[in-house]
């Protein structure tokens, strides 16, 4: 009998050193999973700056070929006056055509934060609390404390509710509904 005694405490103490050995190890990969996440977060964001910069010396390249190309072909020290001037009204253009660019850009991306401003608030409102569903018999929470209860009687904005044991009057506006 002692042996069978002996035998599992030696059973038991090699488990438990397993299971510490184990315990250990899955500490220790969670760490190694929580760094390899961070530095895979870190190089995204590293990649992402790299290629916005590489679009931007794309379009400046582009820019100054464009504008050597212009420069190649204006021509100084000619007789006569007027040249120039076709190679002028071409670079006025394009100047311009690249400038409106530039600006309906801007233009955009200041009209899209506008319309996630305006659209945001009212949309979450009603698309989260369904409000307008709430009739006699439904499920609703209470917003505040997240308490289901169901709708007992709704006199204008005023809505009568039993939470269990407990009746409530509450504003129409202090409720969620979950279902009917």
């Amino acid at each position: 009998m002692d042996e069978l005694l002996h035998d599992l405490q030696k059973k038991e103490t090699h488990l438990s050193r397993l299971i510490e050995a184990h315990l250990e190890a899955q500490k220790s990969m969670e760490e190694h999973r929580l760094f390899y996440e961070e530095s895979k977060e870190k190089y995204e964001q590293r990649i992402h700056k790299l290629r916005d910069k590489s679009e931007e010396v794309s379009k400046f390249l582009t820019l100054g070929t464009k504008l050597q190309q212009y420069i190649d072909r204006y021509k100084v020290g000619a007789k006569k006056k007027n040249v120039n001037d076709e190679l002028l009204d071409e670079l006025h253009k394009y100047i311009a055509k690249e400038k409106s660019k530039v600006e309906e850009a801007k233009k955009e991306i200041r009209l899209k934060k506008q319309s996630k401003k305006k659209s945001k608030k009212p949309n979450q409102i009603v698309d989260k609390h369904k409000q307008d569903k709430i009739v006699v018999g439904s499920k609703v929470k209470l917003i505040a404390t997240r308490q289901v209860g169901e709708v007992e009687e709704i006199a204008g904005e005023e809505v009568t509710v039993m939470f269990g044991f407990a009746r409530m009057k509450v504003k129409k506006t202090q409720l969620s509904w979950v279902e009917n």
